[in-house]
């Protein structure tokens, strides 16, 4: 079981995240229920869902008053910049993708091995999730944007995350 200490620690340990930065938005996911408030004298115990707001919100790096809208935003972004209304259901959000490869993480050698030629971009100039890996990319936009192209003039800003930095993080707070 990790709590949110350990969290904070994994990722200033695999990723080189701030750990006071770390802690502040922490404290914001918690207030807005993105991660869980744990009790009087309890530390508050986190679980692979929650671990995948975390790691959104301190590799988009948003200003602190807009943390959980900015990570329900970039998680609920469909592929492509489509609209899912009325597809399919097994057609993956951002959230459902990352969750995927964070279970991928503490999944068999075969899974580890393709997480780790995976890199995850998360773009702060504007809504993406890049999932970049064997079979190409996935781009990850709000509805109606285009995934091929850059939604502003300015630079494109983005933090990548590999997939081995990402499976070490995982099974360093849930292997058992």
């Amino acid at each position: 079981m990790a709590s949110i200490n350990d969290a904070v620690a994994a990722l200033d340990r695999r990723f080189g995240f701030d750990r006071a930065r770390s802690r502040t938005i922490a404290r914001r996911l918690q207030e807005a229920g993105l991660l869980p408030s744990g009790a009087p004298g309890v530390s508050p115990i986190i679980g692979l869902d929650h671990f995948v707001n975390f790691v959104t919100a301190r590799a988009i790096d948003p200003a602190l008053h807009v943390v959980a809208d900015a990570v329900r935003k970039y998680l609920a972004m469909p592929p492509g910049g489509a609209s899912l209304v009325g597809a399919p259901k097994h057609i993956p959000t951002a959230r459902q993708r990352l969750a995927d490869l964070v279970a991928m993480a503490l999944g068999s050698m075969d899974e580890q091995a393709v997480l780790s030629g995976t890199a995850i971009e998360f773009v702060e100039t504007w809504p993406e999730i890049v999932v970049s890996g064997q079979l190409g990319a996935e781009r990850f936009r709000e509805v109606g944007d285009l995934a091929s192209h850059w939604s502003q003039t300015t630079h494109r800003t983005a933090t990548a995350i590999s997939g081995a930095a990402l499976g070490a993080a995982v099974r360093d707070l849930f292997q058992e």
